[in-house]
């Protein structure tokens, strides 16, 4: 029975470490660097550095890259959302959650959206990103058609991060919906039309909008103290108002939407 032991850890052995057997699966190694093994913090910065890649693409016309860019809390540029039918998109050199660190050498890291925003207008040729992939799966493919119920016109909305990014259509036009992946703002366009995708209100953006405007109209026609302009002075803005408050709370709350309503930078404006 021990002889029987022994010779089965002999083949393991040879199966797990032989040359074959390294050339194709080699044995877990420590991370070590000049001979001493790192510590946790070293670690994991080692395994943050070998994650900042570089992508490239081309950028030889006026043409929007047709992505949405977000500056977080902590001065990090991060890829908000990607249009459907865009260059970048046709390109396939970015994702959702990707962090941009440089552009064409330059770090981008706490710089203002006016900054960003000339950066990539003046971007021509081969245009060079260091970024920190997000690895995030795709989302499914959506392609559903729906009938507007409503008129809607993106230059009027304070809403949408960028206007210039949305599409206007009115009451029986077809909407061709891309990507529901934002809950508040779809990608879609117009079925007679198509081309590439814009931002249109979701129905439940919608109907919280709807919502919050006859609330506010229900105070006033009441006359309630606090309920719009109907109560103020002169030069008064309505910004006790219902709606107005319920705006506010919706940019305080809605990061992928409105919190950094500042630092969105759609790149039609690029």
């Amino acid at each position: 029975m021990i002889y029987a032991l022994l010779h089965t850890h002999d083949v393991v052995a040879r199966d797990v470490y032989s040359e074959e057997a390294l050339r194709v699966t080699p044995p877990p190694m420590a991370p070590y660097i000049n001979g001493d093994e790192l510590d946790n913090s070293d670690a994991a910065e080692l395994q943050h550095v070998t994650r900042v890649r570089l992508v490239q693409f081309q950028k030889n016309t006026d043409e929007p890259m047709g992505i949405t860019l977000k500056m977080t809390e902590d001065g990090r540029c991060i890829v908000a959302r990607i249009m459907h039918g865009g260059m970048i998109h046709r390109q396939a050199t970015l994702h959702v959650g990707d962090e941009i660190r440089e552009i064409n050498g330059q770090p981008v890291q706490h710089q203002s959206v006016g900054q960003l925003q000339r950066m990539l207008r003046e971007a021509r040729g081969s245009v060079t990103f260091k970024i920190v992939p997000s690895y995030r799966s795709a989302p499914p493919p959506c392609e559903i058609f729906v009938r507007a119920q409503f008129d809607y016109n993106p230059l009027d909305d304070e809403l949408i991060p960028c206007a210039q990014a949305g599409i206007a259509f009115q009451v029986g036009d077809i909407l061709q919906i891309i990507s529901k992946d934002d809950h508040h703002w779809w990608q879609a366009r117009l079925d007679a039309v198509g081309g590439s995708a814009g931002l249109i209100p979701s129905p439940e953006l919608q109907e919280w909008r709807i919502a919050c405007q006859t609330v506010d109209k229900t105070k006033q026609e009441q006359g309630e103290p606090g309920a719009g302009c109907s109560a103020h002075t002169d030069g008064c803005d309505g910004s006790t108002g219902i709606a107005n408050k319920k705006h506010a709370t919706y940019k305080k709350t809605n990061t992928h939407t409105h919190t950094h309503a500042h630092a969105h930078m759609h790149t039609n404006d690029t």
